[in-house]
């Protein structure tokens, strides 16, 4: 027996039966028997006080009860088990509700996430094209800056050809004219 039943009170007699090893049917003899201390609660059902039960008796498996008594017995342990069973198959019941409505909330998730997935993906694509075709345009932007800049080399170069063709007295004025900061002066 278990050594903490000393500060057990009142007890269910499924777990009472538990802490001393036996059967319920037995549980329900020592009872019967005076051996074991017990009591009805408001429900009707068992209740078993263990503190003043220090060791098992032996003799409560090898004492005769009387058959009424026995057949009184036997049906309260049916009528118990009837109990459990309809318990257990509401308890059931409950549950597969339970796991239906868990399994249609995750089906709607499902499909809002499916919604969810392929607006992400059309986004995606959009976002693709989008990138491909700034790409594109930066690349024909480069091009043309390069186109550009080829030119501006061009003119530089013909500039600069043009400048050492004159004259170096009229060097001075002819380049400030081309620069724009003087008009053209007469004899240059």
């Amino acid at each position: 027996m278990d050594a903490s039943v000393d500060s057990l009170g009142f007890l269910p007699l499924t777990e009472a039966a538990d802490r001393l090893g036996i059967s319920r049917l037995k549980l329900r003899e020592a009872i019967a028997k005076g051996v074991i201390a017990a009591r009805r609660d408001n429900q009707g059902d068992w209740r078993v006080d263990l503190t003043k039960v220090s060791v098992l008796p032996s003799h409560i498996k090898t004492v005769e009860i009387d058959p009424d008594v026995l057949m009184t017995l036997l049906f309260d342990e049916i009528e118990a088990l009837t109990i459990e069973r309809d318990g257990a198959t509401t308890d059931r019941d409950r549950l597969a509700a339970i796991a239906g409505r868990a399994l249609d909330a995750a089906e709607t998730q499902g499909k809002a996430l499916s919604g969810t997935t392929e607006r992400a993906f059309g986004l995606l694509d959009r976002t693709m094209s989008a990138l491909e075709t700034a790409k594109a345009e930066i690349a024909a932007k480069n091009d043309h800056i390069a186109s550009q800049a080829r030119h501006l080399d061009r003119l530089f170069n013909l500039s600069e050809q043009a400048v050492a063709k004159v004259e170096p007295q009229r060097r001075a004025g002819w380049l400030a004219w081309l620069l724009g900061l003087s008009g053209p002066t007469k004899g240059s």
